[in-house]
């Protein structure tokens, strides 16, 4: 299942990013780019060099998230 040119699978994607970064997960160094993931919580999340690029991140929770080097262009970071 992906949200990446499937913005109706957004919810189902929001919620398993959610899933594995409360999990501990590291996300660093993933592509990213594209996704749709609104709402998600990646609070204290591990997203080190991950990329962002042109990903619906409406809302997403991003409090004390590890952040240094993603690449965030053209992402929709509304309500962030």
């Amino acid at each position: 299942l992906s949200s990446r040119g499937h913005p109706e699978n957004a919810k189902a994607a929001s919620s398993a990013i959610t899933l594995l970064n409360a999990g501990g997960m590291s996300l660093s160094g993933l592509d990213l780019s594209g996704v749709h993931i609104p709402r998600a919580n990646l609070g204290r999340g591990l997203l080190l060099q991950t990329n962002f690029s042109g990903a619906d991140l409406s809302e997403v929770v991003l409090t004390e998230a590890w952040l240094n080097g993603a690449d965030l262009r053209r992402a929709c970071l509304k309500g962030v």
